[in-house]
């Protein structure tokens, strides 16, 4: 007789290699009806290019379900509980499993999951889809949540020991009765929104087989000098670009791990690019570990006292930030590669967010909403750590005194001027000597170049130096008082 099926729930965890969805439900023999529900509690938390990424994963994970396996995912909007009663009540389902999830929203709606459907003796299951570790099994000597970087990530490497995926050579039962599905094409998210996401498609491809032959890619060709050149901004770039498949589960970040091991291991010379990269993959999981314990962290600052920061509010300077027209070329160039692609290195964030909060003194809450909105890989957790870390307020942040300075930066990463004139052809013809500060040029050199400052490109909106000066003193006098 066969057996009554399974219910497994897909949301940030779209992907077939390395998932214990699967894995546990075959060990189980009972048919699965792997299911996506369109939660508005759930997607209105996301930006306009996450929304959009996630349309166009839907579509290609529809696709490997039915191409694999001959079953459909299923597809329904509506409250995560009522649709799963419904889908219980239709098909008899003794068991529901997901992924962990880790923001508050995410939380409270598993949390509901767990206790309605357990209370009907319907078996309820989380597993670890997301992360190396998940954040309750991590704590310090004292049983309480890390602070600092380091010894959270040392405390990681000992237990994460010989990393192990789960088999990926399966077969799973299909549920044989119909079940009712919506069309992606009836959703009003991810394909109707604003124009400027359609030509997020000319630069990502958002499947599970396109993040696979983009690790391959990186493994092969960027891991060696990742530590020395990860940070130059040039084209193509030297980073791995797997933000949004991690993002979205359509990469295991297991399997992430243990390739790079595996990659020094056949290669000793590469283990400091090795621990370079896989320092990255440590700061992901130690945002995670944060907002689980700290799930205000995305909008309270971990530093209380900066709550009382006298933030500037000044729009206009806010919406030339978002354009890339502050006058600062390398941060115009990266807002502007963010709002053409959807992405920008690490380092440019890190630059371009100590520009917002620094030198125009803007809350970074404006920072960590715009990214939000526009980032494909706009992870709720590393998006709250960066700009707290930036901001000079969050656990193990940059010390408040430490400002970029965006020509030094630009000299230092882009010193060619490269990027620079990538992202904004209005400077390509401007010498190296003054593509980073083009208003240093004479008026009869901006003429010939048909460069003028303040027409063809805008004048810097503040003087660095000078809001250094005022930065630190504001800094200064609020840690006084407080």
């Amino acid at each position: 007789m066969l057996k009554q099926p399974i219910i497994l729930i897909f949301y940030q965890n779209l992907r077939f290699h390395d998932q214990p969805l699967l894995a546990n439900a075959i060990q189980q023999e009972a048919p699965i009806i792997p299911i996506f529900i369109n939660d508005p509690k759930l997607i209105t938390q996301l930006g306009v290019a996450s929304q959009w990424w996630l349309y166009e994963s839907l579509i290609e994970f529809q696709k490997q379900w039915e191409s694999s396996f001959g079953i459909e995912l299923i597809l329904r909007t509506g409250d995560s509980i009522e649709v799963l009663q419904e889908l219980v009540q239709e098909t008899n389902a003794n068991k529901i499993y997901l992924g962990k999830r880790y923001t508050a929203t995410e939380i409270a709606i598993d949390q509901s999951i767990q206790k309605t459907f357990t209370q009907q003796g319907i078996e309820v299951k989380f597993f670890n889809t997301h992360l190396l570790l998940d954040p309750p099994t991590i704590h310090n000597q004292q049983g309480k949540s890390f602070q600092m970087f380091t010894p959270f990530w040392k405390s990681c490497l000992h237990k994460i020991g010989k990393v192990k995926t789960v088999d990926d050579s399966f077969t799973p039962l299909k549920y044989n009765r119909a079940i009712s599905s919506e069309s992606l094409t009836n959703w009003t998210w991810g394909h109707t929104q604003e124009a400027w996401t359609q030509k997020l498609a000319r630069y990502w491809q958002p499947s599970e087989t396109r993040g696979l032959k983009q690790l391959d890619r990186f493994l092969k060709n960027n891991l060696k000098g990742y530590a020395t050149q990860r940070n130059l901004l040039i084209d193509p770039p030297l980073t791995s670009q797997l933000s949004p498949y991690l993002r979205w589960g359509q990469v295991s970040v297991r399997k992430v791990f243990k390739k790079v091991i595996e990659a020094v291991q056949v290669n000793p010379s590469i283990q400091q690019d090795g621990n370079a990269f896989l320092n990255e993959l440590g700061w992901r999981e130690f945002s995670y570990h944060l907002l689980f314990n700290y799930p205000f962290m995305q909008k309270v600052p971990f530093n209380i006292w900066f709550k009382n920061f006298p933030w500037q509010k000044d729009i206009m300077a806010l919406k030339k930030w978002q354009k890339g027209t502050t006058g600062y070329p390398i941060i115009d160039a990266g807002m502007r590669q963010l709002w053409e692609e959807g992405w920008m290195p690490n380092r440019l964030r890190m630059i371009v967010a100590s520009f917002l909060v620094k030198d125009l003194l803007i809350d970074w809450q404006y920072g960590i909403a715009w990214f939000r909105d526009t980032l494909i890989d706009a992870d709720p957790a590393n998006n709250a750590n960066n700009w707290q870390w930036v901001a000079g307020c969050g656990v193990d942040a940059a010390p408040y005194f430490r400002i970029f300075n965006p020509i030094i930066q630009g000299k230092k990463f882009d010193p060619e001027g490269k990027y620079i004139k990538k992202y904004i052809p209005e400077l390509k013809e401007v010498p190296i000597p003054y593509i980073h500060q083009p208003w240093k040029m004479s008026v009869d050199l901006q003429e010939e170049l048909d460069v003028i400052i303040g027409i063809n490109y805008p004048k810097p909106i503040v003087d660095h130096s000078i809001q250094r000066i005022k930065a630190l003193r504001l800094w200064k006098q609020l840690k006084k008082i407080s």
